[in-house]
């Protein structure tokens, strides 16, 4: 006569096989976020969250391409137009993008080289009648 239970033993070693992977993929989650919040503190302690905000640009798509100049000059915003298309008026900008920072270095009475993150504006793309 054969029994379709399992014996005792078996079925210990499965609940407590379970609750190993149970425990080991907690862990492995406590792990996970113990490196997060290192990392997290890490970038917030030597500046890197905070430093590598860049300004605020104005919106502009949608304006005519005098009136996004306008705008960003006098929140005094760097910019330049990356693609022009066609050559009548009015003009008007179908696209804004962010150009990113470059750095420029120079030296210092000390002789140390000093590097400084410049931010250089914003690119438009203008589309014209």
């Amino acid at each position: 006569m054969t029994s379709a239970t399992a014996s005792p033993s078996t079925a210990f070693s499965s609940a407590a096989r379970s609750n190993s992977l149970r425990s080991l993929r907690g862990g492995r989650t406590a792990l996970v976020a113990l490196f997060v919040a290192a990392g997290t503190a890490a970038a917030v302690l030597t500046g890197g969250g905070t430093a590598a905000a860049d300004p605020i640009a104005p919106y502009v798509v949608g304006m005519t391409e005098q009136q996004a100049h306008e705008a960003l000059a006098t929140t005094g915003v760097p910019y330049r137009n990356m693609v022009r298309i066609g050559g009548a008026s009015p003009c008007i900008v179908t696209a804004q993008s962010d150009l990113g920072t470059v750095l420029v270095g120079h030296t210092n009475l000390d002789g140390d080289r000093i590097e400084t993150p410049v931010w250089r504006g914003v690119g438009l793309s203008v589309r014209c009648a």
